[in-house]
C-alpha cells in the first residue's frame, strides 16, 4: 500500500489540472491536510469528490496567530463536528521561523495546546508541523498522551529519540532523494516508526519541479535503499505502521 500523510491539495498549484494528479495517484491513499476553516471546507470537499483522498483538518501555525479566540473555537468546533470523517488533525504545531514576535509565539503555543487536548478528546492523531520550534512542540505534547506523526521534520537531531520516547512517528518527504538531513532523518528513526509523504505541491524530489502525491513511491525507494530492505518489505513494514496509527 502506498500512502500520503500529508500534502496541500488545495493549494493553487494545482488549480488547473487537480483531477489529473490525483488520477496519476490512484494508487495512493492522499491524506490533504487542511489549514484553517476556509480551507478545512476546501478538503471536506475533495475527499467527497475523490475516493482515495482523506481529510486532515487542522489550522497553521501563522494562520492561527491572525484569529481571535472565537475564531479559533468556530474551527476547531467545525473539526470536532466532522471528526467521523477524519483520519487525522493537522496541520497544526508550532512555527517560530517566520518573525521573533514572543506574542506571536504564545498564541500559537495556546492554539497548539488546544489542538492536542482535541486530538485526545477525538481519538484522532496529530499532524504536527514544527519549526524552529521543536523544543517548544517537544515540551507541549509530552504533557499529553496522543498519537502524533512529526512532518518533515527539520529540527536538531538530538531531539529525534525524545519525539520518539513519545511514541511519536516521522513522516518523510520525497525531497529525502536529494536531501542528505532527510536521509540522515531516515537512518536515525526506527523503520517502525516511519512514513511516507509529499508536502505537495513542495519538497519535489526533482528540483524546480511541483511536487504531487505519487511521488511517494520515490521517496519509499530511498527509504528502503537507506534501511537495507527491499521496496516490498519497505512497503509492508510502512503500511504496518499506517495500520497502527490510522
Amino acid at each position: 500500500m502506498l500512502f500520503d500523510v500529508h500534502c496541500h491539495l488545495t493549494h493553487e498549484r494545482f488549480k488547473s489540472d487537480l483531477p489529473q494528479v490525483i488520477e496519476r495517484a490512484k494508487s495512493v491513499i492522499i491524506h490533504c491536510a487542511g489549514s484553517g476553516s476556509v480551507d478545512n471546507h476546501r478538503v471536506l470537499g475533495l475527499a467527497g469528490e475523490f475516493s482515495n483522498v482523506k481529510p486532515s483538518l487542522g489550522l497553521y501555525p501563522w494562520d492561527a496567530v491572525e484569529l481571535d479566540e472565537a475564531q479559533v473555537d468556530l474551527c476547531f468546533d467545525m473539526i470536532r463536528r466532522n471528526a467521523s470523517k477524519l483520519v487525522s488533525i493537522g496541520e497544526v504545531g508550532l512555527d517560530h521561523y517566520w518573525g521573533k514576535a514572543e506574542d506571536d509565539w504564545e498564541a500559537q503555543e495556546w492554539v497548539f495546546e488546544r489542538a492536542i487536548e482535541l486530538g485526545v478528546d477525538l481519538g484522532k492523531p496529530l499532524i504536527v508541523h514544527t519549526r524552529k520550534a521543536e523544543a517548544a512542540a517537544l515540551e507541549l505534547l509530552s504533557h499529553h498522551s496522543v498519537p502524533a506523526v512529526i512532518h518533515s521534520y527539520t529540527g536538531p537531531q538530538k531531539l529525534v529519540p525524545k519525539f520518539l520516547e513519545l511514541g511519536c512517528f516521522f513522516s518523510i518527504p520525497s525531497v529525502v532523494v536529494r536531501s542528505s538531513s532527510f536521509q540522515e532523518l531516515v537512518r536515525k528513526v526506527p523503520v517502525d516508526r516511519l512514513l511516507t509523504e509529499t508536502d505537495a505541491p513542495f519538497m519535489a524530489p526533482v528540483t524546480g519541479q511541483r511536487s504531487e502525491p505519487v511521488n511517494v513511491k520515490e521517496g519509499l525507494k530511498m527509504i528502503a535503499d537507506l534501511k537495507g530492505l527491499t521496496f516490498k518489505k519497505a512497503e509492508s513494514q510502512l503500511t504496518s505502521n499506517y495500520e497502527v496509527l490510522f
